[in-house]
C-alpha cells in the first residue's frame, strides 16, 4: 500500500508538471478577435508579469448585448483586462482597453474609490499604438494636471448602466450598448499634463475629438496564474498523456512483483 502511495503522487506529480508545462507565453482560453501574440506581450510587459494565461469570460454579441450582459458576466471575477476595437475620425481601427486589478461591481453604483497610492495600479492603454496611462498617484499634480491627481483615487466607474468604464470624467468610457465611448483624461496620466486634458488626451491618437464614432468589438479576459485554475482540467499533451500511462504500467509491474516474492516467501 505504501508502494502505491508513492506511485500515486509521482503520477500526481506528473500530472501537475505536464499540465503547466503547456502554459505558453500569450495562451487565451476561449478565443480572441482582437487579441494578438504581440499585444499580449505587450500587457505582459505593462504588467511586469507572464507568462499570462487569459480568459475570455465576455465578447460582445452583434445582436446587442448590452452593460448589464458585460456586468452579469464580469463582476466579482477578480482582476480583468477589457479591451475593444474603436473608430474614430482618423482611417483604420485602434483597439485599447484597461486593466481593473480589482473585481467589477455594479452594485457599488458608482466610483471604485483607492486612497493609498499602493492601491493605485490600474491602467489604460492603446495597443495599436502603444501607449499605456496610469492611475494619478496622490503626489502626480503636474503629471496628471493640477487638482487631477486628488481624483486618481477614482480608479473604475461601477454602474449597472456602463461598460467598462475608468477614471473620473471618464478617462475610459463606455455606454449602455457597449457601442460607442470617450477618453477624455482626469484620473490617469496623459501625455500632455497640466498643459490640457480631453481630446488632446494622447489615448486614441485622434486630436480632433475625444469622442470615438463607435466600438466595434469588446471583450474581457480574466488573468490566470496557469491553465489549470482558470480552466478546469486541461487535456494533456500526448506525450504527457503517454508519460502518466507508462508510469502506470511501471507501477503495476511493482505491485506484480512484491505479490510474486510474498508468495513465496
Amino acid at each position: 500500500m505504501k508502494h502505491m502511495k508513492s506511485i500515486a503522487a509521482g503520477i500526481a506529480a506528473m500530472t501537475t508538471l505536464a499540465l503547466n508545462s503547456s502554459v505558453q507565453a500569450g495562451t487565451i482560453i476561449g478565443g480572441s478577435s482582437l487579441l494578438t501574440a504581440g499585444y499580449v506581450t505587450q500587457l505582459e510587459s505593462w504588467l511586469g508579469e507572464g507568462p499570462l494565461a487569459l480568459t475570455n469570460i465576455f465578447t460582445k454579441d452583434v445582436d446587442g448585448t448590452t452593460s448589464a450582459d458585460w456586468h452579469n458576466a464580469v463582476d466579482q471575477r477578480g482582476r480583468t483586462i477589457s479591451i475593444f476595437e474603436i473608430v474614430t475620425g482618423l482611417p483604420g481601427t485602434q483597439v485599447i482597453g484597461g486593466y481593473n486589478p480589482q473585481s467589477w461591481d455594479a452594485s457599488l453604483g458608482t466610483y471604485r474609490v483607492t486612497t493609498a497610492d499602493a492601491d493605485r495600479t490600474a491602467f489604460i492603454f492603446n495597443l495599436t499604438t502603444g501607449v499605456m496611462q496610469q492611475q494619478c498617484k496622490s503626489t502626480d499634480a503636474f503629471t496628471c494636471g493640477f487638482d487631477d491627481a486628488k481624483l486618481g483615487n477614482r480608479q473604475t466607474y461601477n454602474h449597472i448602466n456602463y461598460g467598462p468604464t475608468f477614471g473620473n470624467g471618464n478617462d475610459l468610457y463606455v455606454n449602455s450598448a457597449l457601442s460607442d465611448g470617450y477618453s477624455y483624461n482626469y484620473a490617469y496620466g496623459d501625455s500632455v499634463g497640466a498643459l490640457g486634458h480631453g481630446s488632446a488626451n494622447g489615448l486614441d491618437s485622434d486630436p480632433s475629438d475625444y469622442r470615438w464614432v463607435s466600438i466595434q468589438a469588446l471583450e474581457t479576459f480574466i488573468i490566470a496564474a496557469d491553465i489549470e485554475t482558470s480552466a478546469g482540467p486541461t487535456t494533456l499533451p500526448e506525450s504527457g498523456a503517454l508519460a502518466l500511462f507508462g508510469l502506470g504500467l511501471l507501477g503495476l509491474g511493482l505491485m506484480r512483483r512484491r505479490k510474486a516474492v510474498g508468495t513465496v516467501s
